[in-house]
């Protein structure tokens, strides 16, 4: 549902009344339904990873889909309330591979 609704509002919304609240119930609903399940499996899975005990592609593509979201809803502090997506995220973004291919 969450990517439905993100795409609909991206992509498909051409009314931007109807765009505007869309909007802004995905930022105000939407995300915090999404990141509080998200720390919830992580709190659940040990505090860091989504699934295991090692980085897997799942915390590779939540990690850059949320920072992407928050950049496109100018919020960097957008995971500043979830404090194992953060951990994710950082872990993730501090991974040498991974600042390499990122150019950071």
């Amino acid at each position: 549902m969450f990517l439905v609704e993100y795409f609909v509002l991206a992509f498909k919304e051409h009314d931007p009344v109807k765009k505007e609240e869309k909007k802004t119930n995905f930022i105000k609903t939407t995300l915090p339904t999404l990141l509080t399940k998200l720390n919830k499996i992580q709190m659940e899975n040990g505090g860091t990873w989504l699934v295991g005990q090692n980085m897997t592609w799942a915390d590779i593509v939540t990690a850059e889909f949320i920072r992407q979201f928050g950049e496109a809803i100018g919020d960097p502090k957008l995971v500043d309330g979830y404090p194992h997506v953060r951990k994710m995220q950082e872990a993730v973004f501090s991974n040498p591979n991974i600042k390499a291919f990122r150019g950071k």
